[in-house]
């Protein structure tokens, strides 16, 4: 039994409902920002509160088609039956609207698409025994209006009162903040791309270097993948089971570049869903769209949590007159403090004023170690030898660089293996007395699945603080070659953002990891 239909915008417009039993704001929220807006998932159906939802994409006019229901529906049947509604909604919208962006709606635009709906549930025989909640003469009322709480949610019981759908000329500001959908999204387009876009700092490299049509690089690194769809040039659609054949040599590609099966999967499945109902015209296309789709999926993978960006933050807090605090936390031997350095640099030369704290009192040498990273960048280090509390030192560190008017406290600390227990307690300790903006990770780029257990059991150490890690940074990210799977299945799976990469000895060596990057190193 489908118990509601609806087609809405990414914005959060509402263009066209149809509902027979009820339709719950709050889980068409849940949808929204769970599944569909953070693009985490790959499904196209969830079940949740006893209602199955399954929706589609109409990427042409960023619209999501979703259709809900109670009753368990044969998958393939489901799915075919709203490719089907969707495609109709497609032909219709083309109809009547001309502009993409269907910024401008007038309440009548789709009003009368629920005839055609009506029509698509009684000539199809995939769901005839399954919607019986559709009486041909209970005709459910659509709008192209926003979605209003108090005329969505429905108890769904016998004999409840007919909805009233009416046309609002006039919206509140609770009706507008209720459908704000689009807050959870905010651009990333910000200042860190345009620090880290010189090569002065970080040895950057062009997304759209990878992603341009270039014969020699598609040709090269998509040969095997691309020959299972050549024989499809000359404008034909690719289909499914076409775009299947080459997931095969893709999927094989993937995980001989240690990418793990969950994220290998997601992969697959995103360039899948990506090429399906393209237009083959020639090889290089055939190659460009397989690449684009790649260099999709795996921003996906990349971002999905978010991204951070240091320089703009740690402007914010300059703006505010606040200081800007880091703290580095890691295994033994990866190169904590050298990081540390690199990441000093960066911030130095885009204009802030720098402090490091030396509150590794553990290993010897530590402190002379980041003397001399601090000699070589011209800046000042916070220390009180070895044996002290580190927490007192970073306490001390931050109140000296705000009496000093600093505006970045750089906190390095001792490398401790993650089941080490009285120095977790001591970094927890060290977190939760100074609560630093940013918590930083720093891992090995070629440790693989040890590394999520790193950086899950740090992460579970400042539990008790309320805190977690913010981000991780790769090291010797240079030495990996296509082994880059790793790092890509270990952002996934502890799903926090990789905030830079280093790539070398020097300390402009540092630089963001870009999809395009990832996707050369998987594919060279």
């Amino acid at each position: 039994m489908i118990d509601a239909a609806i087609a809405f915008t990414r914005e959060g417009l509402i263009l066209w409902c149809q509902i027979y039993d009820s339709l719950d704001l709050k889980a068409i929220n849940k949808l929204i920002q769970d599944y569909l807006l953070s693009e985490k998932s790959n499904l196209d159906t969830v079940y949740f509160d006893g209602i199955y939802y399954r929706w589609s994409m109409i990427n042409e006019y960023n619209i999501i088609f979703v259709l809900s229901h109670r009753a368990l529906l044969p998958s393939d049947k489901t799915k075919l039956f709203i490719n089907d509604i969707t495609r109709s909604f497609k032909k219709y919208i083309k109809r009547r609207v001309t502009s993409k962006t269907l910024l401008i709606l007038e309440s009548s635009e789709f009003e009368d698409f629920s005839n055609e709906f009506t029509k698509i549930i009684s000539n199809s025989n995939r769901l005839t025994s399954n919607i019986t909640g559709v009486n041909k003469s209970q005709t459910a009322k659509s709008e192209t209006n926003n979605l209003d709480k108090n005329d969505i949610e429905g108890k769904g019981k016998k004999g409840k009162e007919k909805r009233s759908w009416s046309y609002k000329d006039k919206i509140s500001r609770k009706d507008i903040d209720a459908l704000d959908f689009s807050e959870k999204v905010q651009s990333d387009n910000g200042q860190m791309g345009q620090a880290i876009n010189t090569s002065q700092y970080i040895d950057s490299e062009s997304d759209d270097s990878y992603c341009e049509e270039k014969e020699s690089i598609f040709t090269r690194y998509y040969r095997k993948v691309a020959d299972s769809l050549q024989s499809y040039m000359g404008n034909k659609t690719l289909t499914i089971e076409d775009v299947d054949k080459a997931m095969v040599e893709l999927k094989s590609l993937l995980a001989s570049r240690n990418v793990s099966t969950d994220v290998c999967e997601m992969l697959c499945e995103s360039v899948k869903k990506g090429l399906i109902g393209k237009t083959t015209k020639r090889f290089v296309s055939v190659n460009k769209a397989i690449n684009d789709a790649l260099c999709n999926a795996v921003t996906q993978v990349l971002t999905y949590s978010g991204t951070i960006d240091i320089f703009a933050e740690a402007t914010r807090h300059k703006n505010q007159n606040l200081l800007y605090t880091i703290a580095f936390c890691g295994v033994n031997g990866v190169g904590k403090s050298t990081t540390l350095a690199k990441v000093c640099y960066f911030l130095k030369n885009k204009g802030f004023k720098v402090l490091l704290a030396a509150c590794d009192t553990f290993r010897s040498g530590a402190v002379e170690q980041l003397k001399i990273h601090a000699n070589c960048l011209n800046v000042e280090v916070f220390d009180r030898g070895y044996g002290k509390n580190p927490d007192e030192i970073a306490k001390s560190a931050i109140s000296y660089a705000e009496q000093n008017s600093y505006d970045v406290v750089l906190i390095d600390t001792a490398g401790r293996m993650q089941d080490n227990e009285p120095l977790m307690k001591s970094l927890a300790k060290l977190v939760h007395v100074n609560n630093p903006s940013r918590i930083f990770f720093v891992g090995e780029a070629l440790v693989g699945n040890d590394g999520v257990d790193q950086l899950e059991k740090f992460n579970n150490c400042f539990k008790h603080s309320k805190r977690g890690i913010d981000g991780i940074i790769l090291t010797k990210f240079d030495t990996v070659d296509n082994k880059v799977g790793a790092a890509l299945s270990m952002s996934y799976i502890a799903g926090k953002p990789i905030v830079f990469v280093g790539t070398g000895q020097n300390y402009n060596n540092l630089r963001p990891l870009n999809s395009a990057s990832v996707v050369k190193s998987l594919t060279s």
